[in-house]
């Protein structure tokens, strides 16, 4: 995720990133609702069958690694 942090503008290098253990952790940001709405978007659309959902599985990854579903929530906190 780092190597595609860059896109978010936040003025500087990215030199490290923290993964909340829940939700409860961001929902204070900024973005976080229009994070989880797109999110669960998203996952509303899968396929519900088990070769639509390997496709979609793998293109969420895919997206992924290209960095295509990186979350900017706000700047970052003191």
């Amino acid at each position: 995720m780092l190597d595609h942090a860059h896109r978010c503008q936040l003025g500087g290098e990215a030199l490290s990133a923290q993964l909340c253990w829940s939700l409860r952790d961001a929902r204070d940001e900024t973005y976080f609702y229009e994070a989880l709405v797109s999110f669960s978007a998203d996952l509303a659309g899968r396929p519900t069958d088990e070769a639509g959902h390997d496709r979609w599985s793998a293109d969420r990854a895919a997206a992924r690694t290209q960095g295509r579903e990186i979350y900017y929530l706000g700047l970052p906190h003191e």
